[in-house]
This record gives structure tokens, C-alpha cells and sequence, in this order.
């Protein structure tokens, strides 16, 4: 469903009481960041306060069309939880953004635990 804009109204019954999300995008698109806001926005007006967002940057074996160092400075400013790079293609980079991924989600399930017992 991403980026198919007649269905984005649809999105937020997707993600609505989801504690996570990935926003995958196309390093080689130069309209990346302008693509990464946009779902930002919209997941954080629509998720619940603990939501947490990843952001992966596919096809890092391709040359880059987009500015990574605007990219890195949005996801620190928006307190976004990691950016990865990644090749879906080569497989480089998978399996450590779903180790980080996975460990955030752990972490936070666990915080919450212990928030309730508390």
C-alpha cells in the first residue's frame, strides 16, 4: 500500500494500535526525504504516543539520489528510533536492522512490563 496515494486514507487502519513501524524507501529516489516526512507525519498523528519508527534506506549498493545527511539530521530531530541502510538485492545490511528492530522491540516490551508492575 505505500505510496499509493487514493489508498492512504485506508493507512491508518493498518498501523492504528500497532506499537511499530518501518518506512522503507528507494536511496536512489531524490525525493526521498519529501517521502519519509510525509509518512512520518501521518503515522505520528494517527499512532499512539509509544509508537516507535524505523527508517531504511534500500538499494545501498546503488548510487545514492538523495542527501544522506539530511536524512540521518530528519530521523535525529524526529526522534526517529533507526535508520538503516540495506540491499534487499544483496542482502547487505538485512540482518542487522532486523537485529536493531527486533532488540527496540524487545527493549520496549519489557519497559512496559515493568511500567505495569510497578
Amino acid at each position: 500500500m505505500a505510496g499509493q496515494n487514493e489508498l492512504s486514507n485506508l493507512n491508518n487502519v493498518y498501523y492504528k494500535n500497532s506499537e511499530s513501524a518501518i518506512i522503507v524507501f528507494d536511496v536512489t529516489e531524490a525525493d526521498s526525504l519529501e517521502k519519509i516526512k510525509k509518512w512520518v507525519n501521518n503515522l505520528r498523528s494517527d499512532a499512539s504516543n509509544d509508537f516507535t519508527i524505523h527508517v531504511v534506506a534500500n538499494k545501498c549498493d546503488l548510487e545514492s539520489g538523495c542527501n544522506e545527511e539530511e536524512i540521518k539530521n530528519f530521523c535525529k530531530e524526529n526522534s526517529i528510533s533507526s535508520y538503516s541502510r540495506v540491499s534487499a538485492l544483496s542482502g547487505i545490511g538485512i540482518n542487522r536492522m532486523i537485529s536493531v528492530i527486533a532488540s527496540d522491540l524487545l527493549i520496549s516490551e519489557i519497559s512496559c512490563e515493568i511500567d505495569v508492575n510497578v
